[in-house]
């Protein structure tokens, strides 16, 4: 019997969450700096409009999650 052989690589899944819950939408990078650049940009739209604004914006949130994925199954970004 023959086995398929993958390379598996350990990278960082950026998952977005919008009022607390995971989107749907998976983002996967090689370097963990640039996963919590992105991590940390999404955070900060909390807080850039003053609380006394005329509609409530959803509180986003994001966390970066080392996994190990298909090189050939996901997009990854440098």
């Amino acid at each position: 019997m023959a086995y398929a052989t993958y390379l598996m690589l350990l990278v960082f899944m950026l998952t977005v969450f919008v009022d607390g819950k995971a989107t749907n939408d998976k983002f996967y990078f090689y370097d963990v700096n640039r996963c919590h650049y992105f991590r940390q940009s999404i955070a900060k739209q909390n807080r850039s409009m003053p609380r006394d604004y005329s509609y409530r914006s959803p509180q986003m949130g994001a966390t970066c999650q080392p996994i190990y994925v298909r090189e050939d199954s996901v997009l990854i970004w440098k």
